[in-house]
């Protein structure tokens, strides 16, 4: 759950908004400190092989199909999703 200037936000939801996007094969919502709202979004992309897809896309997208306070306020692209040998993510390793 991330607290972004108390509202909640569960990243499962920005998670399931943003794989709907063509070019993208995964993505990992997690929260980052900040100054005036405690904590927002940061999103990590997994590019599909081949797309093309740019970040001001994704914020386009999740402007017009998520609330707000809802949008990530970063994006980084990363060619790899950090797993355990079981397949669950590690966003511990992701900052």
């Amino acid at each position: 759950m991330i607290n972004v200037g108390g509202e909640k936000v569960v990243p499962e939801e920005i998670e399931k908004i943003v794989k709907a996007l063509p070019g993208i094969t995964e993505a990992i919502a997690i929260e980052v400190t900040h100054k005036l709202f405690g904590q927002v979004e940061k999103l990590f992309i997994q590019k599909s092989p081949g797309s093309t897809i740019q970040k001001s896309e994704i914020i386009s997208y999740c402007v017009k199909n998520l609330e707000r306070y809802k949008v990530p306020t970063q994006i980084e692209f990363i060619d790899e999703i950090p797993r355990t040998e079981y397949g669950k993510i590690k966003r511990f390793k992701l900052e």
